[in-house]
């Protein structure tokens, strides 16, 4: 894990808004955390066994937190 890449990405999460204006994004370092660690599993799915429908799950994983970050029960 880059410590850049989680700064840089807890930036763009803060500055998130919902439909109405407001942040939306609840805990964002945690949520760049999150997000960085799934995209390496996605960048080197075939080296840690991660089938076609895990693929899927961490995408819809990593877009859920760019929009909400921990604010929807993730």
């Amino acid at each position: 894990m880059e410590k850049d890449e989680i700064t840089s990405l807890t930036q763009q999460l803060r500055k998130v808004k919902n439909y109405k204006g407001y942040k939306s994004v609840k805990a964002p370092a945690v949520a760049a955390e999150e997000i960085t660690v799934k995209q390496w599993l996605l960048r080197h799915a075939s080296l840690v066994g991660v089938g076609e429908a895990e693929k899927i799950l961490l995408q819809n994983q990593i877009n859920q937190l760019r929009q909400y970050g921990t604010a929807r029960g993730y």
